[in-house]
């Protein structure tokens, strides 16, 4: 056994006798990494994998190492079961998050041993299997830059802000908060209309003419009035000025609107999230006046029948037709 001093991969014999006497002359964990030449990352592993019930030792920490190297490493069960890879691909293909894709093969494929979503991560980016490259795309998709937008500089009256948001929809404890947010095609010209519900996750998207405020209030409206009154309580949107309107939309349909900080589109990351679901079947360039209603129906459709972890394994829209049932239920 060679017992030099090795590299941050490997610790030999030597190296763990002298970590454990550092250690008992009460060192830290970075000088100890300094002394011996690894890295802080690399003696909190070491020190977490192979301590025993009375603490470290440096040959039973030895023994461990020796032992768990000879196990052998078997291929990834994605790749010595190309259904399973398959039926991901489907899942998540389906706007189905890494997790939730997870559970539902595991319900077709019981017996399938234990994987991990960074396991899954880990087989997409490395692996040349052809389905892992699709996955891929589906996955990482690129982010689009986002335009930038009027920081309200005399464009929109009597804004609040997002700090002024009520408790019941920062926290979502119930229905009827919505956030929204617009999805440009082609050169800007064409534009869907996102909205969603912080508490169901249902969607809805709804193409427009153009990104005017008067459009987009005209297409607001339109969907709120077909959705129960106590379901309209707030919207959060950005400070696009198609939203100059929002005094307009709330004599309408009772909806108090909130403004995100600027430049701050993780304050309303719920639509942000299903804006890359979309993007998924419109990829960025999209056209969405060649898009028929009928492709936006089957879009939406897709994004509110699948079932999410986050909602205890239900659909948005049941749990949205709880909601506006008024039946009580549980998230």
């Amino acid at each position: 056994m060679n017992n030099s001093a090795g590299s941050n991969a490997h610790f030999t014999l030597l190296d763990r006798t002298r970590m454990n006497d550092l250690l008992q002359e009460g060192h830290t964990q970075k000088e100890i990494g300094t002394t011996i030449c690894k890295s802080q990352s690399s003696i909190s592993k070491e020190l977490k994998r192979n301590r025993s019930r009375d603490g470290y030792d440096p040959p039973i920490a030895q023994r461990k190492a020796d032992k768990r190297a000879k196990i052998p490493r078997t291929k990834p069960t994605l790749l010595t079961c190309p259904d399973i890879a398959k039926h991901l691909f489907n899942e998540l293909r389906n706007h189905n998050s890494i997790t939730q894709a997870l559970k539902n093969v595991y319900r077709k494929y019981p017996s399938l041993p234990s994987l991990t979503p960074q396991s899954i991560y880990t087989w997409i980016k490395r692996s040349a299997h052809p389905l892992a490259k699709q996955i891929r795309k589906l996955l990482l998709h690129p982010r689009a830059r986002r335009s930038k937008t009027l920081e309200n500089k005399g464009g929109i009256k009597n804004m609040l802000p997002l700090s002024e948001r009520p408790k019941e929809a920062n926290d979502r404890l119930e229905p009827g908060h919505w956030e929204s947010d617009l999805v440009e095609g082609k050169k800007g010209r064409s534009v869907v209309l996102h909205v969603t519900c912080r508490f169901t996750r249902q969607s809805y998207l709804i193409k427009c003419e153009d990104k005017t405020s008067l459009s987009i209030t005209v297409a607001l409206i339109g969907l709120f009035k077909r959705i129960p009154p106590h379901l309209r309580k707030t919207l959060t949107c950005d400070r696009g000025t198609e939203m100059a309107m929002h005094e307009i939309l709330k004599k309408a349909t009772g909806l108090q609107t909130y403004f995100c900080n600027p430049h701050s589109p993780w304050e309303k990351g719920q639509v942000e999230n299903g804006n890359g679901n979309l993007r998924r079947e419109f990829p960025k360039g999209t056209d969405f006046d060649t898009v028929s209603l009928l492709d936006l129906r089957r879009c939406e459709y897709r994004l509110n029948s699948r079932n999410m972890g986050v909602l205890l394994n239900k659909t948005p829209q049941e749990l949205y037709y709880k909601a506006a049932c008024n039946i009580p239920f549980e998230v």
